[in-house]
């Protein structure tokens, strides 16, 4: 599942948000908006998730562990401009053991490395399925929104 991250790994900070925000319209997420740029605030996506909950999404494809500042900026941004939203980082690498005990203590999701594999995969399975995936180096084609994961630890249902 990991030899799915080479991709990843050759994209640019802008083309892996891009790609995020499909994968969660492939998982069923619904208004999907990438909004990060300059002075985002730790907010990348925005979305609605299949169960109708607002949701903000900070991505960070990096070889390095994610910082703990990434996960600040983010829960600031929840308690200020997106109330109404949880928060989820989703990183092509790690996460440092301060980012991670923070990430836990505000009850904001982490998607690391591994998790972001099984995920491609997951979603890749679901349209493969359906008879409609595209070769396995293309990116992911819009489909109908795929059944997400049951809640678990560490992880959204997106």
């Amino acid at each position: 599942m990991l030899s799915r991250l080479g991709k990843i790994d050759a994209m640019e900070g802008k083309e892996f948000e891009r790609y995020v925000a499909e994968l969660l319209r492939l998982d069923g997420h619904q208004d999907v908006r990438v909004v990060g740029g300059k002075n985002d605030g730790g907010v990348d996506i925005i979305s609605t998730d299949p169960s109708g909950r607002l949701m903000t999404c900070q991505c960070k494809r990096q070889k390095d562990r994610v910082p703990v500042k990434v996960v600040r900026e983010l829960n600031g941004s929840l308690a200020h401009e997106h109330r109404s939203r949880y928060g989820v980082v989703v990183t092509s690498a790690g996460m440092t053991r301060e980012a991670q005990a923070l990430a836990r203590d505000t009850g904001i999701t982490v998607i690391e490395r591994t998790a972001l594999a099984d995920w491609m995969g997951r979603i890749r399975n679901l349209i493969e399925q359906q008879g409609n995936a595209p070769p396995a180096e293309g990116p992911p084609a819009r489909r109908p929104p795929a059944r997400p994961p049951p809640p678990s630890a560490g992880q959204p249902s997106c």
